[in-house]
């Protein structure tokens, strides 16, 4: 029998059961009830800092001190080590870490600290007390670096760099970094004021300057992917690929500026996009240092001086085996590589230049050689798209007393208003040595406009005036060929002065065009008007009038020839000219007043006129495929320096008629040697 006490015992079991499953639901409740409170919390976070710690927004204000190891470097493994560099050694108490002291990460590190209200890291370094000892990633990561402050200037994980240590910050990738700042802004360093860079690795984010800084006497944004503005400093095997927006001058896909005190550009790149308005590149903004083995893929946009590898170049900045695939788009000073250099340039670009009809100075590697002596020497690719002064190589070479060269091809597409050229769009000093197998072409800069000097190779050969008009007198120098159609467009623009290689003439010619011609006034196969008698080469292809618009002034039918016009005493000598196989004719002097050669307005009538009074010995080249009888053609033509020309069939795909001469001078960009493996691959 069960008893009474067994009855109460059972019953008391059951009771304390619930009483306990109660407590346990109201404990539960509780904790729920205290973790919300904490979370809403504004200055509490659970956020996982990369190190396994969670950090309250009031934590921000402080760090905790790195301690040194046996090499007596300091060892920054947390966020919190981290924020003292920011936070205090600039300030340091007795004993502890200051700006002068080495570093070493030992971890992955997040920064990930931008919920926090009013949170914007605190750069390290700052000008009048900037970071002189040294910083060694380790090769670790450094994510979500937050700044945004738009009236800060110096800003970047360091802020001022100024240290003998060599190199003062190496081996570090930082991702997702988001800076928002004034002027002298990178993503790693705003300002370096000395001290080299090596091995830095910017993997994703955007960098901007929402304002100008003056430094070493220079205003400007000075925004760059890696760092804002260098004064005397290396930068080595580093990259970044990071938006980069500059609300003035001088913004770059790696670097704002390079102010040419001191250090050299190296095996870096850059392959993010970049916007600003004035000296804006995919690379740099504006170097004035040695530039080697270097690349930018990104798309550029801006104003004036707008360059796919760097906006502009001053008198120390030679950039060399270095290229751009990028888009580039402004209008003035527009080039795949630099918009307007001042120093040497070799190097290729891929990417298109898209400029339009009121740009000028467009060039596929350069828009503006504007110094004394520089060279530019490579090959574009891409398509050219420009106003006045276009070039498939360069736009414009202002003449400052020297006469620097221009060594190079070009395949793509070139369109533009008035002075355009495949190769250059007007140039007069100095030698221009290459060939061009795409197209030129024509548009209207305005309605009712009349453009002038297009050529296969240059549109003008010779001085511009101040209203950018193809004057005589120049002593420039032009070897190579054409193998594309000029001006294939202009249907319903009034074109003159049209050659197969030279727009207008003003120096010394030698060369060959296998192009058709097109144009409304002074069309010629081989020169559209030639101001001087040092002409030589051959020719073989169509000339046609394409456009004579009702109601045009002077002549309308013009000079449509092998040669359009020779004006003044000019004459035209051994020049030799097939439009079909067993014609050949030796042709010279078109005067003003020689209406021997025909011209029309119908755009199906091949022109092919005879000079009149033709002199001297027709040389047989009838028989014409590939190389011999070219040869046979050249055997007497003389070269610059008085030495006979040697032709060849040239390595290069797509050229299969090459000058040995031309291919030596291009040696540095036309062979496998340039393009060795340590050359850096497109991405």
């Amino acid at each position: 029998m069960v008893t009474f006490f067994e009855v109460l015992n059972s019953m008391n079991a059951k009771k304390m059961s619930r009483t306990l499953m109660f407590c346990f639901v109201f404990l539960m409740s509780l904790l729920t009830i205290g973790l919300v409170i904490s979370c809403s919390d504004p200055t509490a976070s659970t956020s996982d800092e990369g190190d396994g710690d969670s950090f309250v927004c009031t934590d921000l204000d402080s760090g905790t001190p790195p301690q040194k190891n046996a090499s007596d470097i300091y060892e920054i493994g947390t966020w919190q080590e981290f924020l003292y560099l920011s936070k205090n050694a600039g300030n340091p108490k007795a004993g502890e870490p200051t700006f002068s002291d080495s570093y070493v990460l030992t971890s992955n590190i997040t920064l990930r600290h931008s919920s926090c209200d009013g949170y914007s890291f605190v750069p390290i370094g700052a000008n009048g007390n900037p970071f002189t000892g040294s910083f060694d990633g380790g090769g670790f990561t450094i994510s979500e670096l937050y700044i945004n402050d738009a009236n800060l200037e110096n800003a970047g994980l360091f802020g001022v760099v100024e240290s003998e240590v060599d190199p003062v910050v190496k081996n570090l990738t930082l991702k997702e970094v988001s800076v928002n700042a004034g002027g002298n802004v990178g993503a790693l360093i705003g300002l370096v004021k000395k001290g080299n860079i090596q091995d830095i690795n910017i993997a994703s984010g955007s960098v901007k300057a929402n304002g100008n800084a003056t430094t070493e006497g220079r205003t400007g944004s000075f925004v760059g992917g890696l760092a804002g503005f260098i004064n005397n400093g290396s930068i080595k095997n580093s990259s970044a690929k990071v938006r980069v927006d500059a609300l003035d001058e001088y913004a770059g896909g790696l670097i704002g500026v390079h102010n040419g005190k001191g250090g050299t550009l190296e095996s870096s790149h850059a392959r993010g996009d970049v916007y600003g308005t004035n000296k804006v590149g995919g690379f740099a903004g504006s170097i004035g240092t040695t530039v080697t083995n270097s690349y930018a893929s990104g798309n550029v946009t801006g104003t004036n001086s707008i360059g796919g590898f760097s906006g502009s170049t001053s008198a120390n900045g030679v950039i060399s085996s270095s290229y751009a695939s990028g888009d580039v788009k402004g209008v003035i000073n527009l080039g795949g590589l630099v918009g307007k250099a001042l120093a040497n340039v070799t190097g290729f670009s891929t990417g298109s230049i898209l400029g339009g009809a009121n740009s000028k100075y467009v060039g596929g590697l350069v828009g503006e050689v504007s110094a004394a002596n520089p060279n530019v020497v490579g090959y574009t690719t891409g398509e050219i798209n420009g106003g006045n002064q276009t070039g498939g190589l360069l736009g414009v070479a202002i003449d400052l007393g020297g006469e620097g060269n221009v060594y190079g091809y070009a395949t793509g597409t070139v369109s533009g208003t008035s002075n355009v050229g495949g190769l250059v769009g007007s140039k007069s000093k100095g030698s221009t040595v290459g060939y061009f197998s795409g197209s030129v072409s024509t548009f209207a800069s305005s309605a009712d406009s009349e453009e002038e000097n297009i050529g296969g190779l240059i549109g003008c050969l010779g001085y511009l005036n101040s209203s950018n008009k193809c004057i005589g007198g120049a002593n420039g120098k032009l070897k190579g060929y054409a193998t594309g159609n000029v001006n294939t467009i202009a249907t319903d623009v009034y074109v003159r002065t049209v050659g197969g290689l030279v727009g207008q003439n003003g120096g010394t010619i030698v060369g060959y065009a296998t192009n058709e011609v097109y144009g409304s006034a002074n069309v010629g196969g081989f020169v559209g008007l030639s101001n001087t008698d040092t002409v030589s080469g051959y020719v073989r292809g169509n000339v046609i009038s394409l456009y004579i618009p009702t109601g045009v002034t002077g002549d309308p039918s013009g000079y449509i020839d092998t040669f359009g016009r020779v004006v003044g005493d000019g004459t035209i000598t051994k020049v030799y000219y097939s439009s079909k196989a067993g014609e050949a004719d030796l042709l010279q002097k078109n005067d003003e007043g020689d209406t021997s050669p025909y011209s029309s307005d119908d755009a199906t009538d091949p022109r092919h006129g005879r000079a009149s009074n033709a002199s001297g010995i027709a040389v047989d080249i009838s028989a014409i495929t590939e190389v011999d009888p070219l040869k046979a053609a050249f055997t007497n033509l003389d070269n610059f320096d008085g030495t006979d020309d040697t032709w060849t069939v040239s390595i290069k795909d797509g050229a299969a008629l090459w000058p040995a001469l031309i291919l030596s001078e291009l040696e540095s960009v036309d062979n496998a040697a340039y393009l060795a493996t340590d050359q850096p691959t497109a991405q």
